[in-house]
């Protein structure tokens, strides 16, 4: 499935800079599976580091943070070789704070090193990053989930696509065979949503009934368990939850202004404004 994000992966080798790439988003967007692709067709040879598959690539990182000591402690854990023409993908890297931190360096050094990096930035927006984070040494991009321009194209619809931005850019209506084509697939789009396995399902028959119920299940549940790697306490983790739960509920309403008692009877601004915050960031 084609997603325009690869256009800032491509910007980002043709300008050559020395900042490492560090791609941002929310779990099961498609970030590793279009990095992946990106380096295959991009470089003769890449290495996959995944801080969350394999733990004991953290400790590379445990003394020196020079390019070429870390390089060479990661290829004997990787059992491939690794030099300065070869291309790095850390994925899962806010699992290794040293790892962030190390971006400084493989910046700075002689050779241009070509490193990509997925993760997520929450610890540091919640100021809860430990270590060094490497202002102005990082080029940092947002992907998000695939938008309706991307699940048409899915869908095969270049046409309709077309057809859709003449009409938005002319301002002139469509003719009602296409336009209730158009609303019909929005609102598939709508149920749906941009996650691209969950695309995947839906182009099998085109029929939102044949979307298993279980994989929306599986990333709300994804969801709610990474929350509980981000927080201080059980207490603001539960809190957290409530709140996200009872987004559904909040946007059903007519009004739609946030209310409290929507998240629990007993719930104020005191108790559950910080976990709002949290949510936000």
């Amino acid at each position: 499935m084609y997603r325009k994000f690869i256009k800032q992966l491509q910007q980002w080798e043709q300008n050559n800079v020395t900042e490492p790439l560090l791609v941002t988003g929310a779990r099961q967007v498609g970030k590793t599976c279009l990095i992946k692709k990106f380096c295959e067709k991009t470089y003769p040879d890449y290495v996959y580091i995944n801080f969350e598959e394999r733990e004991d690539f953290a400790s590379a990182f445990e003394n020196s943070l020079a390019p070429k000591d870390v390089l060479r402690t990661l290829g004997i854990l990787a059992e491939k070789k690794i030099n300065e023409s070869t291309a790095i993908f850390f994925d899962e890297i806010q699992l290794c704070e040293r790892a962030i931190t190390a971006l400084k360096y493989f910046c700075e050094a002689e050779e241009n090193y070509r490193i990509v990096c997925a993760g997520s930035l929450l610890g540091v927006k919640l100021g809860r990053f430990e270590g060094s984070f490497p202002v102005g040494k990082v080029i940092i991009k947002h992907m998000y989930p695939m938008d309706f321009e991307e699940f048409l194209l899915a869908l095969g619809e270049e046409d309709l696509r077309d057809v859709i931005r003449e009409h938005y850019d002319s301002l002139k209506p469509m003719v009602t065979g296409l336009h209730s084509k158009a609303i019909n697939l929005f609102h598939d789009y709508l149920f749906v949503g941009g996650m691209p396995k969950l695309v995947e399902s839906y182009l099998k028959t085109k029929d939102v009934n044949d979307v298993p119920t279980e994989q929306f299940e599986n990333l709300r549940m994804s969801y709610l368990a990474d929350m509980s790697k981000h927080v201080k306490s059980p207490a603001e983790s539960l809190k957290i939850a409530e709140v996200y739960k009872s987004i559904p509920r909040q946007l059903a309403k007519e009004n739609p202004k946030f209310k409290y008692k929507e998240v629990k009877d007993t719930a104020n601004k005191r108790d559950y404004y910080s976990a709002i915050d949290w949510l936000e960031a």
